[in-house]
This record gives C-alpha cells, sequence and structure tokens, in this order.
C-alpha cells in the first residue's frame, strides 16, 4: 500500500511530463497503425495514373489520329477551304474589270477560257487567232497611249517615253505565220500587267496637265515577263522561270521541245538573260495548288520621279486591281542631266539612264556576233584605212594625190592670237544651276500575280462553268478608264 501511494505521488508530482509522453506517443502509435493502409492505396492509384498515362501516349504519336481528331481537322480545313475560295473569287473579281480582249475577239475567247475549247472545230479557233493578230497593234498602241506619252512630233503629252516598240516590245505576230493558242493567251497576259502599270503611271500624274507638273516624268523601260525582269531575291531563292505552255487540241501530239538560242536553262533560275524573243512569255514557277489559282509574271520598272513622290507611286501600286508586290527598290541620280522635251527633238532613253540593263539586254546579241565573229566594224574599217601621219598604206592601197592649200605661209601666232580675242569676247554662258535637281532614277523590281476564275464551289448556286472559263464579273470598285489620246 504504501509503495502504491508513493507512485501516486510521483504520478502527481510528474503529471506534466507524464502528459507529454503521452501526446507524443499516441500519434506515432497511430500513424504506425494507419499508414499501412494509406501507402496500400497511394501505390494502387500511382499504377493506375502511369498506366493511363502510357496508354495516351500511344494515341498522342504522330500518325495515329483517332476520331475525334480526324473529325476536328477535316471540319478546320473545310473552313480553311471556303476561306480561300471566297479569297480567291474575291481577287479574281477585282482583276475581271482588267482581263480584256480586242472588240473583235473578246466575245470568243472569254468564252473558251485558257484552254482548248470543247466541241469547238480547229478552223474556227484558227480563224479567232488570226481575228486576233489582226486587232493586236492597234490594242497595243491603245495601251501606249493610255499614259499619255510624250509626241515629239506634235509636241503634246505628259510623259517622256521611248517608243511603242522599245517600251511594249509586241510580238511579231503575222496572218502569214499565226501564234498557236497558248501564246496568244501568254502575250494576252504581258498586255494586261504593261496596261496596269502604264495605268499606275497615269493615276500618279492625274493631276498634271503637262511635263512640267508631272511627278513621273520619264519611263526608261518596262520589262514585263522577261528573264530581265526577276528580282536578285526570287533567284537566290530558287525560283525557276518557265515559258508559258502551249494550248493544243485534244489528241494532238505537240512537238518535241527544242532549246533556242537566248532561251532560259530549265530549271535554272536567272538563266537565259540573252533571250530577245518579245513573243516569249515567262512566268515564275509554281507548286502545287498555287499553279490552278494565279500565275506570277517578274516585272521590273525604272522611271525619273519627284523623290518626294515616291511614295505616291509605291501606294498606287498597291492599290492597282492588279496584285503587284515590289520585291526590290533601287534609287539613284540619273545618269544624265534631266531635259524637258521639246517639239521635234528625239531622245536616247537608253543613254540618259543610269540604268545600262536594259540596254545591255538588247544589245547582248550584237556583242556576241563581235565577240565571236572576228572584229568589229570600226576595226575592219580601220585596219585598212589610210592615215595621213603614217607613210603605210593597206595592201594595193593606192598612194593619194596631193590636193589643198599650202598652209606653209600661214602666221600660226597671229592666227591663235586673234582666235584668243574672239573666244574672250564671246564667253559662252554656263549655268551650273539644275531646275531638275530633285528628280530621282527609281527602279524597281516585283511580281505580277494573273489570278484564274475559280471553279464553281460545290454546292453553290451559281451557274457551272467549264474551268478555265472566266466567272460572271460582279460590279467592280476600280474600272479601269478608258483609253484617251495623247495629251488629253
Amino acid at each position: 500500500m504504501d509503495q502504491l501511494k508513493e507512485y501516486l505521488r510521483l504520478a502527481i508530482k510528474y503529471r506534466f511530463w507524464i502528459a507529454v509522453g503521452l501526446s507524443a506517443l499516441l500519434p506515432a502509435i497511430a500513424y504506425a497503425i494507419g499508414s499501412g493502409p494509406i501507402q496500400q492505396k497511394a501505390a494502387e492509384r500511382t499504377a493506375a495514373i502511369k498506366q493511363a498515362d502510357s496508354a495516351v501516349k500511344r494515341f498522342m504519336m504522330p500518325g495515329i489520329p483517332n476520331v475525334h481528331y480526324k473529325r476536328q481537322v477535316n471540319e478546320k480545313k473545310r473552313e480553311l477551304t471556303k476561306d480561300v475560295y471566297k479569297s480567291w473569287k474575291k481577287l479574281h473579281a477585282r482583276q475581271a474589270p482588267l482581263q480584256t480582249w480586242p472588240k473583235s475577239v473578246e466575245e470568243r475567247f472569254r468564252a473558251w477560257g485558257r484552254k482548248w475549247p470543247e466541241n469547238v472545230d480547229a478552223s474556227a479557233v484558227q480563224v479567232a487567232i488570226i481575228d486576233y493578230v489582226t486587232a493586236y497593234p492597234r490594242y497595243v498602241s491603245d495601251i501606249y497611249r493610255s499614259f499619255h506619252p510624250f509626241d515629239p512630233v506634235e509636241g503634246t503629252g505628259i510623259v517622256a517615253a521611248p517608243p511603242e516598240a522599245t517600251l511594249l516590245k509586241p510580238a511579231p505576230f503575222t496572218i502569214e505565220s499565226p501564234p498557236e493558242l497558248g501564246k496568244v493567251w501568254a502575250v494576252q497576259e504581258r498586255l494586261w500587267v504593261q496596261r496596269a502599270l502604264l495605268q499606275v503611271i497615269a493615276d500618279v500624274n492625274k493631276d498634271a496637265k503637262d511635263w512640267d507638273a508631272a511627278l513621273i516624268k520619264q519611263i526608261n523601260n518596262l520589262e514585263v515577263g522577261n528573264p530581265a525582269a526577276q528580282d536578285q531575291i526570287s533567284i537566290s531563292k530558287g525560283l525557276a522561270l518557265e515559258e508559258a505552255r502551249p494550248l493544243y487540241p485534244p489528241g494532238f501530239t505537240p512537238p518535241a521541245p527544242t532549246q533556242t538560242p537566248g532561251s532560259p536553262t530549265p530549271g535554272i533560275p536567272g538563266a537565259g538573260m540573252q533571250n530577245t524573243n518579245p513573243d516569249v512569255v515567262y512566268s515564275i514557277k509554281t507548286e502545287g495548288h498555287q499553279s490552278n489559282q494565279f500565275k506570277i509574271l517578274p516585272i521590273r520598272m525604272s522611271v525619273l520621279i519627284d523623290q518626294a513622290h515616291i511614295q505616291d507611286l509605291l501606294v498606287a501600286l498597291e492599290s492597282s486591281p492588279m496584285a503587284i508586290q515590289v520585291i526590290d527598290f533601287e534609287m539613284a541620280k540619273p545618269g544624265a542631266r534631266v531635259v524637258k522635251p521639246l517639239k521635234g527633238e528625239t531622245r536616247n532613253f537608253a543613254g540618259e539612264s543610269g540604268d545600262s540593263m536594259s540596254q545591255a539586254y538588247y544589245n547582248i546579241g550584237s556583242a556576241r556576233m563581235r565577240a565571236f565573229g572576228g572584229m568589229n566594224t570600226g576595226m575592219r574599217e580601220g585596219a585598212y584605212a589610210h592615215n595621213s601621219n603614217s607613210s603605210m598604206t593597206g595592201p594595193g592601197a593606192a598612194i593619194p594625190s596631193r590636193t589643198g592649200v599650202d598652209q606653209r605661209g600661214v602666221d600660226r601666232a597671229a592666227k591663235r592670237k586673234v582666235e584668243l580675242e574672239q573666244a574672250t569676247g564671246k564667253k559662252a554662258k554656263v549655268s551650273i544651276h539644275d531646275p531638275y535637281y530633285e528628280i530621282v532614277e527609281v527602279t524597281l523590281y516585283g511580281q505580277a500575280r494573273i489570278y484564274y476564275p475559280p471553279p464553281p464551289q460545290e454546292g453553290s448556286p451559281e451557274p457551272s462553268q467549264a474551268p478555265g472559263t472566266p466567272a460572271p464579273a460582279p460590279t467592280p470598285t476600280r474600272v479601269a478608264p478608258p483609253l484617251a489620246p495623247p495629251g488629253g
């Protein structure tokens, strides 16, 4: 009994520490008892999550789409296709007013489209081509007059420019040897782009009544659809040029292609700078679905313009219904002093422009003849020419007889004195002021896209049309103004 009392006394005395020990011991006992089932459940749940993750990964691998994935992708593809078709239709409708033909053949070529017409006799197609060749020169002349070129004979016009044959380089079509249908389409498409570029110049000069008020005062050259027009960026990207494809009737066996002198090497971008055939039109090669939507023609234009209004030219190009993209831009002072064109004076545009690339483009043929054909004309003439300061003459040359006046008795010192006095009294007045110092030469490289008519969309209420047939053009936002005579 005494020992029990002693234990109770000690328990009462150390009751605080006993309570602290029990409070620390009880959680440890509870954790030891309850942690086993919890850990087991956690392990089971972890294994289930890892199994689900491994099962999902095989559906995340590329090339193994599930049903939901394919349905969503097809829905997005349908939406994108609809947007592309809507944009394609809008872009073609914007260009439709520009894609005109000579009046005598417009109805036929619009109905046939850019393909060999179905259920049409080959003779009817040939008659249409001959009619086009007949109307072609006048159509080119109307396009040339659209920007009001200065006429040195009449002294009228606004913009100084090379002659029609030099600026537009029309194809030498003849009735005796008419072109094939594909070449007709290619040349006509080039004319559409040329007219759009000349219309841009007319828009920039819309407020000008004469050459002095014009912002663009001169066109040096205009290249469309040839190797000289391709920009360096597309060349560096490896974008090759291809010749316009011919259009033959069904069942016709086309002749074997031949590499004509001066034609670009297939597949090599920028090759064939020496090609000078004006009836050959080149476009930048497109791949895949783009080849069915549009054609890209390289363009190059060099003008003399007021440097304070260069942005007006760029804005007009961007606003043109013909989709024109400026790729490269060059600006420099003109190679010769800018002078006002006058009535009765002819101009050498190649000599005035600091840009000699176009001149070299058309003179390379004669240069090759001089390089591989022997001596130059001047060398041949000088080889056997008589030289008065030499006692040697060419083979078989006769010794010339002495003619003229004996100058040995003339006082040359007195003569020089008189000439010096006359020159001093009649000094020419030389002006160092350039009234056209603000005029610069701007060369633009770019690309023009000609959109083909889109096919009728599936489920569309529009009437069906043959592929390549131009769709009925809606009311355009901007119509090319009628061609006016120069100075109008």
